[in-house]
């Protein structure tokens, strides 16, 4: 009988942690992100540096948007990836100018919102906060 009750309870935990750990595995993917989004961006330290954004995020993760800045008149467009867990690798090249790394996490806020600080890789680099909320 003890046999049984904890050939019993082994089955049960185990098929407990599978499940946890299909449903983990299956939450943790790019396909979490895929929707467009339109946001604002805006300079970590300077608050007139900012702007809007459109990004689309496919199923597989791949990303293609626009960002734009009112201040200086021109559109970024902006293409790339975010992984599973929300680490977005870009390049935003501005509209007759040179392509510069654009590289952060972002992550859903309680507003589910993505949100996080991404680095454009200029000379200096300079961060800039996104929040972007799927329509």
């Amino acid at each position: 009988m003890k046999r049984l009750l904890l050939a019993s309870c082994c089955a049960l935990v185990c098929s407990v942690l599978a499940a946890g750990c299909g449903g983990s595995s299956a939450a943790l993917s790019p396909g979490r992100f895929a929707g467009t989004y339109n946001g604002t961006w805006v300079h970590t330290t300077d608050l007139t540096d900012a702007g809007t954004s459109t990004w689309t995020f496919s199923p597989d993760g791949a990303i293609d948007g626009t960002d734009t800045d009112p201040g200086r008149h021109t559109t970024f467009h902006v293409v790339g990836h975010i992984d599973a867990v929300g680490h977005v690798t870009t390049t935003s090249t501005p509209t007759g100018g040179d392509p510069a790394t654009l590289t952060g996490t972002l992550a859903f806020d309680v507003q589910s919102r993505l949100s996080g600080i991404l680095v454009w890789g200029v000379t200096p680099p300079l961060n800039y906060r996104y929040t972007l909320t799927r329509q």
